[in-house]
């Protein structure tokens, strides 16, 4: 903004040494490069500029923005258009709301050449998908498993980057953009077993679903049937309460609690059986690679005709 200031005096003296020695000129709201720099150099003074921002307390009157763009023009001078952002995201991780205004594109030409860089992305994760095709084809369901639930998580947590928990952004993930409402029906007894009890409000009306809940716990349900069979159980903030939370019970969640989760963590991925659950009288069967690489392929398909058609990442650009 205008009149800000880089708050140079938080830089290390060690800091201060290398940013001389490179040439690199400290203005009050900038930077200045005395001499070209090689890649390596240039890398350098980025991660001084990322060090100093996450050490700045207070960024509206210590803006290190325009350094930032500063020297992210600088990069894309010497090394090529897109350099800069690259470097500023993938390496440096600024955080995205810096990393938002200084890389907004303005021009029809920045508007194309941000429409080309998210198709290549894109373009690249449909090649691992393809690979993940490969290797059931190959027998190795386990590596493909592993892939395609990583791949669903990653996908999830940049298109919410505010979310703060990976469970929740991987079932909202497959609610937008998985179009498999089997995925989304609830599981009561998953669900009982699921919802936190940290609050007054969370352990009142665990309870009361306890004791009282009018569900088979192994009858899956839609998410509107679970809220009107206990709806007369519950007071107004315990409805509001446990709608908020219904994500855990998916059956989203409980392959994101299991199957992710032993994969993942326990090295250990494995078809997720649901033993005597059925749905409207049917047994409901198993997940296999085969559910999960359909619905990663859906889900990168959907994901990418937002990202294009809005030209923002994930409809938003917020994971910048």
């Amino acid at each position: 903004m205008d009149g800000s200031q880089v708050g140079w005096t938080l830089l290390l003296p060690v800091e201060e040494q290398e940013l001389e020695r490179l040439g690199v000129t400290r203005e009050p709201s900038t930077v200045a490069f005395g001499r070209r720099l090689t890649f390596d150099e240039m890398l350098t003074v980025g991660e001084i500029l990322a060090e100093l921002y996450h050490r700045t307390p207070d960024r509206d009157v210590n803006d290190i923005q325009h350094a930032v763009a500063a020297w992210a023009r600088q990069a894309d001078e010497w090394f090529g258009r897109g350099v800069g952002m690259d470097l500023a995201v993938s390496m440096l991780r600024f955080p995205q709301h810096v990393a938002r205004a200084t890389f907004e594109p303005s021009s029809d030409d920045d508007q194309a050449i941000k429409s080309e860089m998210i198709a290549a992305w894109f373009d690249d994760l449909e090649e691992r998908v393809r690979f993940i095709e490969q290797l059931i084809r190959d027998g190795r369901h386990s590596e493909a498993i592993i892939l395609s639930l990583v791949y669903i998580e990653g996908l999830g947590n940049n298109a919410y980057p505010d979310g703060t928990h990976s469970m929740r952004n991987f079932v909202r993930l497959i609610d937008e953009h998985g179009d498999a409402e089997r995925l989304l029906l609830v599981h009561p007894g998953a669900l009982l077993d699921a919802l936190p009890r940290r609050n007054a409000v969370g352990k009142a009306t665990v309870a009361v679903l306890t004791a009282s809940i009018p569900l088979t716990r192994t009858n899956l349900v839609t998410r509107e049937e679970l809220m009107q069979a206990t709806d007369p159980l519950l007071k107004d903030e315990q409805r509001a309460w446990l709608g908020e939370e219904l994500w855990r019970g998916t059956v989203a969640g409980v392959i994101h609690a299991h199957m992710r989760n032993n994969a993942v963590k326990r090295g250990l991925p494995s078809k997720l059986f649901f033993g005597e659950t059925i749905y409207q009288g049917r047994p409901v069967g198993t997940v296999d690679v085969h559910t999960l690489h359909t619905l990663l392929v859906r889900i990168v398909r959907s994901v990418r005709q937002l990202s294009l058609t809005t030209n923002k990442w994930f409809g938003s650009d917020g994971v910048l």
